[in-house]
Order: structure tokens, then C-alpha cells, then sequence
């Protein structure tokens, strides 16, 4: 009877062991933890889902250049704008004495054979003198007679046509004392303006002054 109850607890003792040789393996590799690689790995891996790839700009995602500004015409002296095209202008000019001489200025000029212009001018200035410039050389200048004639003519004519731009007459006018903007405007009927085949040239006028600053 004793022999028996021995190999029963001897019995009970070795399925234990064996129970508790067979689970502990599982509990360890179970419950051990990640090693420092795969716990960096998991950490890269989240950090590389969390971050989104860059992604690609379209070719045409671009900012586009600001356009340059359509120019309306070249800048002359005192604020004066000078439109495309044939044009004449007096320039605008300071006087800092009793007597100043205004230019004017022809641009753009395809080929004039002919041209008439007139010259009104503020009647506080007094035209004292014209002189030809040095565009329009070709070209005859004839002034009107009388220099106290208000408008005042400038012809200009030819047989070939001239095309330099340029000063093409010097106008000297004396001011008044009083302090002020002169005006002096050139004007033009159809007509008068014409190339080497007699046909009409289209021409524009620019208003320049006299500042008196006393």
C-alpha cells in the first residue's frame, strides 16, 4: 500500500513538472519584451505612416511673371508724355531770366516733305526770335512775317522728304514778371502734313510751358 501511495505522489510530482516545463516556455516567449531593434523598427514604421511623401509639384505651379506695363508713350522733360507716332512738342521749359528759348521737337517722323504747324502761346509771352534746328536740315524753313502774330506759322518744305527727328526750330520768347505756367501749343490742319509722295502723313501734338518761378 505504501509502495503505491509512493508511485502516485511520484506520479502527481512528475506530471507537475512536466506541466510546468511546458507553459513556461510559452509565458517567456509570450510576455518577453521587444528587443531595442524591433522597438526602434515599430517606432520608424510609425513615424513613416504618420509622415506623409512629399509630394510631387505640378511643372505648372509656378507663380507667373507680372506682365511688363504697356508703354504709352516716352517720358520727355517736366512730366511732358510723348506719344508713338509723328509727333511735335515744345519742350517744356524753367525760365530763370526775362528771355528764355524753347526748342521745338519733332519725333518719330516717317519722312515729312512738307509740314505747316502753328505756334499759339499764352499772350503774357512775347515772341522775340526763330531760328531753325538741327532736324528738317534738308527741308526749307520759312517763318511767319510777323513775330507778334499769335498763332504764329512754321513751314517746312521740300523735294525729297526729310526723315530726321529732332529740334527743328528754336523759339525765344521774353516773360513777364508774375510768376507762372506759360502755355505754348502747336496744332495742324489735314493735309499739311505729307510724305515724298505727296500722300497725308497722320501727326499728334504734345502742349509744352513756360515756368516762371520768381
Amino acid at each position: 500500500m505504501k509502495k503505491i501511495l509512493a508511485i502516485l505522489l511520484a506520479a502527481v510530482l512528475i506530471l507537475g513538472l512536466l506541466s510546468a516545463c511546458g507553459s513556461a516556455p510559452a509565458q517567456e516567449a509570450s510576455g518577453a519584451p521587444e528587443t531595442a531593434s524591433e522597438a526602434q523598427t515599430g517606432e520608424a514604421g510609425q513615424e513613416n505612416a504618420a509622415k506623409p511623401e512629399n509630394e510631387e509639384k505640378p511643372e505648372n505651379d509656378t507663380k507667373p511673371e507680372k506682365e511688363a506695363a504697356p508703354e504709352t508713350g516716352a517720358k520727355a522733360d517736366e512730366d511732358q508724355i510723348i506719344p508713338e507716332g509723328v509727333v511735335f512738342y515744345a519742350k517744356s521749359t524753367v525760365a530763370d531770366t526775362e528771355s528764355v528759348t524753347v526748342p521745338v521737337i519733332l519725333s518719330g517722323n516717317t519722312g515729312l516733305a512738307g509740314s505747316l504747324i502753328q505756334i499759339t502761346y499764352d499772350p503774357a509771352l512775347k515772341l522775340t526770335d526763330v531760328k531753325a534746328g538741327d532736324a528738317l536740315k534738308s527741308l526749307t524753313l520759312t517763318p511767319g512775317g510777323d513775330l507778334s502774330a499769335n498763332p504764329f506759322n512754321l513751314l517746312w518744305d521740300g523735294q525729297d522728304a526729310d526723315s530726321t527727328s529732332g529740334t527743328i526750330a528754336y523759339l525765344t520768347f521774353s516773360v513777364p514778371k508774375e510768376a507762372g505756367s506759360y502755355s505754348i501749343s502747336l496744332s495742324g490742319a489735314p493735309g499739311n502734313f505729307y510724305d515724298n509722295d505727296l500722300n497725308d502723313v497722320a501727326v499728334s501734338f504734345v502742349e509744352g510751358f513756360i515756368t516762371v518761378e520768381k
